[in-house]
């Protein structure tokens, strides 16, 4: 399948998404962690959602629902991990929304400024 659209974001906002309804979004990249420690990251989405860390399944919120929060807690080294949001709606709302904590970090939206592409 060749994509509507393809680029890069600064983050996961689906403000340049191709229609309103019955679309996928595959986020590609690399979060940096600030430090050694317990983290909980939150994927909150309307329909379906995933989230891959070094390419292994950390949050599957996969399904046609409302806007749902599914979250895992990981113990993770300072540095770079590759991070991958899939992303599919099918009708209704859209919505999409990747959060962390960690050591002294309180929940937040991962910020841009800890996202990169190489």
């Amino acid at each position: 399948l060749t994509p509507n659209l393809s680029g890069v974001a600064s983050d996961f906002s689906l403000a340049n998404k191709a229609s309103d309804e019955n679309f996928s979004v595959d986020y590609q990249g690399f979060i940096n962690i600030p430090a050694d420690g317990l983290y909980t990251l939150s994927l909150n989405s309307d329909d379906g959602s995933k989230l891959l860390l070094n390419n292994s399944l950390l949050i599957d919120n996969d399904g046609l629902h409302g806007g749902k929060e599914v979250s895992a807690k990981t113990i993770l080294k300072a540095g770079k991990y590759s991070i991958k949001i899939l992303y599919f709606e099918g009708s209704g709302d859209q919505s999409l929304k990747l959060e962390y904590e960690g050591p002294d970090i309180s929940r937040r939206i991962v910020p841009a400024s800890n996202l990169y592409l190489k």
